[in-house]
């Protein structure tokens, strides 16, 4: 399974149907900022997971792993777009991932 993060952002990438893949995030959910998928066409892609994994530590505010694991549906293009903000403030975008997905 390819699994995409940071480095990936602005890229293309290619599946082929029913193929799944991850994309994982820094993230420091103490200070309110988590991952969220904001753009995805649930006609070309299933989002079949997500997941916060804490680092361990005695440090406080180290934040964490965000974990989203999507299948390919079909064939075709779409975009898909997570952005890093505070849930309750639509302002407060810090970060954006995005890519270009083609399935064929």
């Amino acid at each position: 399974m390819k699994t995409l993060s940071e480095p990936n952002h602005g890229s293309e990438q290619l599946f082929q149907p029913k193929e799944h893949f991850k994309i994982e995030l820094t993230s420091n959910p103490s200070t309110g900022y988590i991952w969220e998928v904001t753009k995805i066409d649930p006609s070309m892609l299933l989002m079949v997971y997500e997941d916060q994994i804490r680092y361990t530590s005695e440090k406080i505010g180290l934040g964490s792993l965000m974990i989203f694991e999507f299948e390919a549906l079909k064939l075709g293009e779409t975009d898909l777009e997570l952005i890093y903000r505070r849930t309750w403030d639509p302002n407060s975008v810090m970060n954006r991932f995005y890519i270009k997905i083609r399935i064929q």
